[in-house]
């Protein structure tokens, strides 16, 4: 219940910072993924400017690569069940739901930790 409060909160802050605080959520779960995935190539505020350099569009990328990584991190924790949720955070980004996005992404990285 809890973690679903937290994934709605982040929704409405996404929302009222017209999505600035995506950024920051962005840079921490990039940071995150990379080291549980021991992805030494990542740097997680390029991540950050890159989506505020392109007004947004590298973040249908960024949801597409990490929630593909996040699947296969949980894919090997929870012995082949778990689920992929890179294309539908990546379609919602694209059609300007990007905080919604960032509530399911948050919601399903949260089960891991």
């Amino acid at each position: 219940m809890q973690k679903q409060i937290k994934s709605i909160s982040f929704v409405l802050l996404s929302i009222i910072t017209l999505g600035i605080f995506d950024l920051f959520v962005i840079a921490k779960l990039s940071k995150t993924i990379a080291q549980m995935k021991d992805d030494k190539t990542r740097t997680p505020s390029l991540e950050a400017l890159l989506s505020l350099a392109t007004f947004g569009i590298y973040k249908t990328y960024w949801y597409y690569t990490y929630g593909k990584m996040l699947y296969s991190i949980k894919y090997a924790k929870q012995n082949g069940n778990a689920r992929d949720i890179s294309g539908i955070c990546a379609i919602l980004n694209f059609l300007g739901l990007g905080f919604f996005s960032l509530g399911i992404f948050y919601f399903d990285y949260s089960k891991l930790v």
